[in-house]
């Protein structure tokens, strides 16, 4: 589970458009969904659409795990911080 998590994360930090392209196609199903209080996204490109929007966002911020991975059931729950690049997540 561990490297599911780090997937998933290289996939919300990566600021190269065919970088984050090639992990989408890699890690992520087609028909893929992502659903957070403030945003909904379905399929890889709408998800590639919204991390573009929260890079932008937040400039120079990255996704961190924070805490332990709790996987039970095929199914994963994870924390993360988002902060600057090298630095405690705000």
């Amino acid at each position: 589970m561990n490297e599911i998590v780090t997937r998933y994360l290289d996939t919300w930090n990566a600021t190269d458009r065919s970088a984050r392209a090639e992990l989408l196609t890699s890690h992520w199903a087609e028909d893929c969904a992502y659903v957070d209080p403030l945003a909904e996204a379905q399929g890889r490109e709408a998800v590639e659409t919204t991390i573009q929007a929260v890079q932008a966002q937040f400039p120079g911020f990255v996704f961190t795990p924070v805490g332990d991975i709790d996987a039970h059931h095929q199914q994963v729950r994870f924390q993360w911080g988002l902060g600057p690049a090298g630095e405690e997540p705000v």
